[in-house]
């Protein structure tokens, strides 16, 4: 039980575990100063104004953990010459990042991809995550309805969030006796000894819909990784797979708009084409 005296990272797959469930998240999990207010919360409650925190779990089974590396490593190899770039003096293997993706910087920017070689990465970067095989359990919470409703009392979103992924990960996805740990995307010491706290509260305690014997049969260590490790010179793809799929999520949410990059990423999600409620859910 060593993952619970503090946050820790793993860079290995334990034998005795079934899969790995990678999260990370899009949107701000901060809330607004102007969100203290009832009559500004109100106010964009009326104007049916959306801030969304998407969590978004990837699960991928063990005996597939190496191929959707070498598969990744193989577009990265593709683009770059090695797989590496330069950023501020320091060779950095390039981690497919959404923001840095849409924003066209870092690895993504114009020195290293022109128009052309940009539009076709973008394609072959759906056509692999298309190819893949993983699927998605997201949670997210609009922060602006949840404060209106549940004003004075809210709970602490990105926790809501993580409780609904877990659920939905042990009742319904996990076989009997099927295991797995979890790889939180770190967040920061502090931010991650608060988290791994409220975590081993869950583990004790057991959530409304799960029990604590369910969550220790099934999960066997929550880990914390960050994007980059050795020097800059290694990624977690899987930490990179749950970045691409969240933000997808995120923005169909905000705007119920299909984007071709949600269209591949639906077909991931649990219970295809019956999504909602099983591998996605939106609260309130």
């Amino acid at each position: 039980m060593g993952w619970r005296n503090r946050p820790k990272f793993i860079n290995y797959c334990p034998s005795d575990v079934d899969y790995v469930l990678f999260i990370d998240e899009s949107g701000d999990k901060v809330i607004k100063e102007e969100y203290k207010d009832f009559k500004t919360l109100a106010s964009l409650h009326k104007k049916g104004e959306k801030d969304i925190l998407t969590l978004c779990g990837v699960i991928i089974h063990r005996d597939y953990l190496s191929t959707a590396k070498n598969e990744i490593m193989k577009l990265k190899y593709k683009y770059w010459e090695n797989g590496n770039y330069v950023d501020k003096n320091t060779t950095k293997r390039v981690c497919f990042v959404t923001r840095f993706i849409e924003r066209r910087e870092k690895a993504f920017s114009k020195e290293y991809l022109n128009d052309e070689k940009y539009n076709n990465f973008i394609n072959d970067l759906s056509i692999l995550i298309d190819s893949l095989d993983f699927k998605v359990i997201s949670g997210s919470v609009n922060k602006i309805e949840h404060l209106f409703k549940n004003f004075g009392h809210a709970f602490e979103i990105y926790s809501f969030s993580f409780v609904f992924i877990l659920e939905r990960f042990v009742k319904y996805f996990l076989d009997n006796d099927e295991t797995a740990i979890i790889i939180f995307e770190g967040r920061g010491k502090k931010e991650d000894r608060q988290f791994l706290e409220y975590v081993k509260g869950i583990f004790d305690n057991g959530t409304r819909y799960i029990t604590s014997n369910e969550i220790k049969k099934h999960i066997k260590g929550v880990y914390f990784n960050p994007k980059y490790c050795d020097n800059y010179q290694k990624t977690y793809f899987g930490l990179e797979l749950a970045d691409l799929c969240a933000k997808p999520i995120n923005r169909y949410l905000k705007t119920l708009h299909e984007s071709p990059d949600f269209q591949i990423v639906k077909k991931k999600i649990c219970g295809y084409p019956d999504i909602w409620g099983k591998g996605l859910k939106l609260y309130p």
